[in-house]
């Protein structure tokens, strides 16, 4: 699998919830739109070497090292780049 999107998901709260380390070796595009519950991919470690950033439009992409990082920033700051409307944020 090289592409993972995560679209209209409000309730999911993370994607791996188990302890440990979880492989993404060929994952090199994510998407995630409507996400507004997720705080993070996996309790665990998660290892993606080829994924460089998350699109959260067509044109915006966002990237803070790592996978979790990154989707925490994003339910954290739901005003920066208009995020509060992409994830399903009220206003």
């Amino acid at each position: 699998m090289e592409c993972l999107v995560l679209k209209d998901l409000p309730k999911l709260l993370s994607f791996h919830q188990q302890n440990g380390t979880i492989h993404l070796p060929n994952i090199q595009i994510m998407r995630a739109r409507n996400i507004p519950s997720m705080k993070f991919f996996s309790v665990g470690i998660v290892i993606t070497p080829l994924l460089r950033s998350i699109h959260v439009t067509f044109a915006r992409k966002l990237w803070l090292g790592n996978l979790n990082e990154t989707l925490s920033y994003i339910s954290n700051n739901p005003g920066k780049f208009h995020f509060a409307k992409l994830f399903g944020f009220p206003s």
